[in-house]
Protein backbone atom coordinates (compact mmCIF):
# COMPACT_ATOMS: atom_id res chain seq x y z
CA UNK A 1 0.00 0.00 0.00
CA UNK A 2 1.35 3.53 -0.59
CA UNK A 3 1.29 5.79 2.21
CA UNK A 4 -0.30 9.53 1.61
CA UNK A 5 -2.70 10.49 -1.24
CA UNK A 6 -1.88 11.19 -4.87
CA UNK A 7 -3.00 13.08 -7.59
CA UNK A 8 -4.53 10.75 -9.96
CA UNK A 9 -3.10 8.09 -12.78
CA UNK A 10 -1.99 9.99 -16.06
CA UNK A 11 -2.84 8.93 -19.57
CA UNK A 12 -0.92 5.79 -20.40
CA UNK A 13 1.70 6.38 -22.84
CA UNK A 14 1.10 4.87 -26.60
CA UNK A 15 2.88 1.56 -26.80
CA UNK A 16 6.83 1.92 -27.32
CA UNK A 17 6.82 -0.70 -30.14
CA UNK A 18 4.97 -0.43 -33.53
CA UNK A 19 4.76 -3.89 -34.31
CA UNK A 20 4.56 -6.91 -31.70
CA UNK A 21 5.10 -6.64 -28.00
CA UNK A 22 6.40 -3.20 -25.69
CA UNK A 23 5.40 -1.32 -22.74
CA UNK A 24 3.72 1.78 -21.49
CA UNK A 25 3.52 3.63 -18.67
CA UNK A 26 1.68 6.04 -16.58
CA UNK A 27 2.33 7.72 -13.11
CA UNK A 28 1.57 10.37 -10.72
CA UNK A 29 2.62 12.51 -8.16
CA UNK A 30 2.02 12.55 -4.42
CA UNK A 31 -0.17 15.84 -3.23
CA UNK A 32 2.48 16.24 -0.47
CA UNK A 33 5.50 15.63 0.29
CA UNK A 34 8.29 13.12 -0.06
CA UNK A 35 10.36 12.26 -2.80
CA UNK A 36 11.06 8.53 -1.60
CA UNK A 37 8.00 7.03 -2.17
CA UNK A 38 8.73 3.65 -3.43
CA UNK A 39 8.69 3.61 -7.05
CA UNK A 40 5.45 1.31 -7.48
CA UNK A 41 3.56 4.38 -6.03
CA UNK A 42 4.26 6.96 -8.56
CA UNK A 43 4.69 4.91 -11.61
CA UNK A 44 3.63 1.91 -13.44
CA UNK A 45 4.80 -0.21 -16.38
CA UNK A 46 2.86 -2.91 -17.86
CA UNK A 47 3.19 -5.10 -21.20
CA UNK A 48 1.51 -4.26 -24.21
CA UNK A 49 1.22 -5.51 -27.49
CA UNK A 50 0.92 -2.44 -30.52
CA UNK A 51 -2.40 -2.56 -32.93
CA UNK A 52 -0.18 -4.96 -35.81
CA UNK A 53 0.95 -7.67 -33.70
CA UNK A 54 3.90 -9.32 -36.13
CA UNK A 55 6.30 -7.25 -38.49
CA UNK A 56 6.70 -9.54 -41.91
CA UNK A 57 9.04 -7.05 -43.15
CA UNK A 58 12.59 -6.53 -43.49
CA UNK A 59 14.86 -3.97 -42.29
CA UNK A 60 16.19 -2.76 -45.69
CA UNK A 61 12.23 -2.62 -46.18
CA UNK A 62 11.60 -0.38 -43.07
CA UNK A 63 13.77 1.71 -44.68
Amino acid sequence: KCPGEYHPWTSWTPCSSTCGSGFKQRSRIRIEGSSNEPLHCTQETVSCIANIRSCDITKSEAE
